[in-house]
């Protein structure tokens, strides 16, 4: 079993890998307390007459058939424009870990790509080469369960995919009464498992800027982001 795996983005031109069903849902986590924000609630900042999550689940549904949104404010999402699952965290408590487990919990796809509702770029180029990708290592006899880009030596856990078969582990790390004091996290949990890492230097031959990885976090983030759209 190979651990945390450095792939290469294949080289040549960029690939055109249509998403099979495999590869069909999407999910966008919203349930952060946004306090850096002032008090204001992110998934519900409004950019160009729409919230903020639901710029980003517009954009998925470009390329994703199943739509998700793990949030503890589903009645904000009524209005959304098309097909979408809306619920909260199943094991709360542990940030992001805890959104993830609920999309897959939930997801009937074998594959999740993961969003937070203030990462709110997205390029349709990135999952498909995160997807030629993971269906390349099966081939090979290998079996991931996730595709992330690095920086530096650490991982973005946004913008990857996940696999459904990852659940299990998640659960063994945060269930039992395990307290979120640990600092759980996806990184921690996918420590010692087999999963992909895109090195960040040949991430950046398609963001230069690491703009598809933009987070919104603070006043000033917003405002700079709202100058530039």
């Amino acid at each position: 079993m190979e651990h945390d795996q450095t792939a290469a983005v294949p080289g040549g031109e960029e690939p055109e890998y249509p998403l099979d069903r495999r590869f069909r849902a999407a999910a966008v986590l919203a349930g952060g307390a946004s306090e850096r924000m002032a008090g204001r609630d992110k998934q519900f900042l409004d950019v160009g007459g729409e919230p903020l999550a639901f710029r980003i689940l517009r954009r998925l549904s470009a390329v994703f058939r199943d739509l998700a949104v793990v949030t503890n404010r589903p009645e904000g999402y009524r209005d959304f424009p098309g097909s979408l699952s809306v619920f909260p965290d199943l094991l709360p408590g542990f940030g992001p870990l805890s959104g993830l487990h609920a999309a897959l919990s939930r997801s009937t796809s074998p594959w999740l790509y993961l969003v937070a509702c203030d990462t709110p770029e997205f390029d349709p180029r990135w999952p498909s080469i995160l997807a030629r990708i993971i269906v390349l290592e099966e081939d090979s006899g290998r079996r991931p369960l996730a595709a992330v880009a690095a920086y530096g030596r650490h991982m973005e856990p946004f913008h990857g995919f996940y696999s459904r078969d990852l659940v299990p582990y998640i659960e063994q790390r945060i269930s039992g009464g395990v307290s979120p004091e640990r600092r759980e996290s996806i990184a921690s949990v996918l420590a010692g498992l087999p999963h992909i890492r895109i090195p960040e230097a040949r991430v950046r031959e398609l963001f230069p800027d690491w703009g598809l990885f933009r987070n919104i976090n603070t006043p000033d983030d917003w405002n700079s982001y709202m100058l530039e759209d």
